[in-house]
């Protein structure tokens, strides 16, 4: 379940600036700016007026693009700058944020960002650009966005629509073995199962990452095999994974009794679920679950690869304070801080005594798969670290609080002025 399971998540990295059309914020890179092209720094000449759309968003296509044009459910590219647009010029303003600046797109699913661009985006397609002036109830309305909007600021962007990925279209449940059992069997838990599909692989383990597809419904009392559904990744059209022992009791448990390539329904008892809290807006407190679940793969977890036989056991410092030490050379090339990386890594808090221990506090290893992110938008020390190995390679950093979470630290994860220490595979430079 994407949005009811209790998912371990990836700890974030990433370091606030800006605030972007999602309401998030973003890194800046200022020294970029002067290298990119904007559809303003092409200029305007024998551009339309502005129409109005029947929710008040104004608009004006600087380039059509090719259709087709992007559904609100796609997931697009863009590249944009937002600006606060003076009364005496609306073209000229404070400018808030820019992807131009940062020196990479942004993509988004268009539904999660605010509505003046969900519509707006919707009016062009791939290739095309557009200007929009966005009323605040459109945009973020009475609140503003501290630090960066102001309340019932009215926006003004420029976008280029640089790719569409319309999403999967929904599926349907694969076959169920004839002779499935019509009954169900109980464990000492309480929890509810039958296999309606046996499988030909193996069973997962609770440190196992697993693939699946599944659907989950609010069984009705006279016929619990039918009920409210409030979630599916068939209707998503795409499968979903995560770690088994990150998921509520009842999941972890179940999957455990089937076997991959095979399907299970199951019936979960509030304890073993969302108990009395239930999850608002989806799940009752107290409520019993059904799930039909097709166990798709399995993964355990990842081990780091290989360390250099004369890999230098000291570390060496660098001007800001981070210390490093190479593990692997990698025979690739060196990443630049504008670049995308996918990795593999762990950190943890190093213990006084002996820092290469300590409590580990995230580990892509432990999911079994590489995270991938924009190098200028992690803490300093990563972005500072990783240039210094190759694609390929793999380093150990450790790194000051001032290159990392600083005085706040990060809430449940990383106390306040903590070091921390981290394994790092650089495995892509994109």
């Amino acid at each position: 379940m994407r949005k009811q399971l209790s998912f371990v998540l990836m700890f974030l990295i990433f370091l606030p600036a800006c605030v972007g059309p999602d309401g998030q914020v973003a890194e800046q890179t200022p020294d970029q700016s002067s290298t990119v092209d904007t559809p303003t720094a092409k200029g305007k000449a024998g551009l339309q007026e502005f129409k109005t759309t029947g929710s008040g968003l104004k608009y004006r296509v600087i380039e059509p693009g090719q259709d087709p044009k992007p559904t609100a459910n796609a997931k697009v590219m863009v590249h944009y700058r937002g600006w606060l647009p003076d009364k005496a010029d609306p073209t000229k303003g404070e400018e808030f944020d820019s992807s131009y600046k940062r020196g990479q797109p942004a993509g988004f699913p268009l539904k999660d960002v605010i509505p003046g661009w969900t519509e707006g985006l919707q009016l062009i397609g791939k290739g095309g650009k557009l200007e929009l002036e966005i009323p605040p109830d459109l945009a973020y309305g009475e609140r503003g966005s501290p630090g960066a909007i102001p309340p019932n600021a009215t926006l003004r962007f420029e976008v280029e629509l640089l790719d569409i990925k319309e999403p999967p279209k929904p599926m349907e449940p694969g076959p169920v073995d004839p002779d499935a059992p019509k009954e169900f069997s109980k464990t000492d838990s309480g929890l509810q199962y039958r296999i309606l599909r046996k499988g030909n692989g193996k069973s997962p383990v609770a440190s196992d990452k697993v693939t699946v597809h599944y659907r989950g419904w609010l069984p009705n009392k006279i016929d619990p095999s039918k009920g409210e559904e409030f979630d599916s990744s068939y209707q998503r059209g795409e499968t979903t994974s995560f770690p088994l022992g990150g998921v509520i009791p009842g999941w972890t448990e179940g999957l455990q009794l089937v076997k991959e390539g095979g399907m299970i329904e199951l019936e979960i008892p509030s304890e073993l679920a969302y108990g009395e809290q239930g999850s608002p807006g989806a799940i009752p407190p107290n409520a019993t679950l059904r799930f039909l679940v097709e166990l798709i793969s399995i993964a355990g977890p990842a081990t780091p690869g290989p360390v250099d036989a004369d890999a230098p056991k000291e570390f060496s410092k660098t001007d800001s304070g981070l210390q490093y030490r190479i593990r692997r050379k990698g025979n690739g090339k060196a990443p630049i801080a504008t670049d995308e990386v996918t990795v593999h890594y762990r950190g943890w808090l190093p213990d006084k005594d002996d820092p290469s221990k300590g409590e580990e506090f995230d580990s892509s290893y432990q999911r079994g798969e590489t995270t991938s992110f924009g190098l200028n938008q992690v803490i300093p020390g990563w972005t500072e670290g990783l240039q210094l190995v190759k694609e390929g390679g793999m380093i150990e950093l450790h790194i000051p609080s001032e290159l990392a979470y600083g005085e706040r630290g990060a809430p449940g994860a990383i106390p306040p002025n903590s070091d921390l220490r981290f394994l790092v595979e650089l495995k892509q430079v994109h």
